[in-house]
């Protein structure tokens, strides 16, 4: 049998090897920019029976940030954090009150903002924040707006 080609290290969509018809392994990729990929299929004894070039456009994705929470211990919404972080790496995030005391501070993209500030839980009202996340490309962005916090 002949040796299965490897997949390349291409860092765009979504590439997809396919070896005996079954779905082996697939690569996301994250860089923003067009690239051009193939597609391999390979039949039960080893052989290419299919090769396709795919051309694509790979935007990074927008990152889902609640507008309000409600810390109020009923397990729904009650902690203030980026909903669909994967691949991305959070940089910084932190929240902070109308006369700028930062209330939260993480790089932990598992955690998030309670609603308390040191062991006292915050008024019901706006709170700023601001997030910086790191794409695997290397570029980082930053977001910045305003939560409400509901008890």
């Amino acid at each position: 049998m002949d040796q299965l080609p490897q997949p390349f290290n291409v860092v765009g969509s979504l590439i997809v090897w396919i070896y005996f018809c079954m779905l082996m392994k697939k690569v996301l990729l994250t860089l923003s920019g067009i690239f051009f990929c193939s597609v391999v299929v390979v039949g039960q004894q080893g052989r290419r029976e299919k090769s396709e070039e795919v051309a694509t456009d790979v935007v990074h994705k927008e990152l889902v940030i609640p507008n309000a929470f409600s810390p109020n211990s009923d397990g729904q919404n009650d902690i203030f954090k980026i909903m669909n972080i994967t691949t991305e790496k959070l940089v910084d995030f932190k929240v902070f009150n109308r006369w700028g005391t930062i209330l939260f501070r993480t790089n932990d993209s598992r955690s998030g903002w309670d609603g308390n500030y040191e062991g006292q839980a915050q008024p019901v009202g706006t709170y700023g924040y601001a997030i910086r996340i790191g794409y695997p490309d290397g570029y980082i962005e930053t977001y910045k707006g305003i939560v409400t916090l509901i008890r």
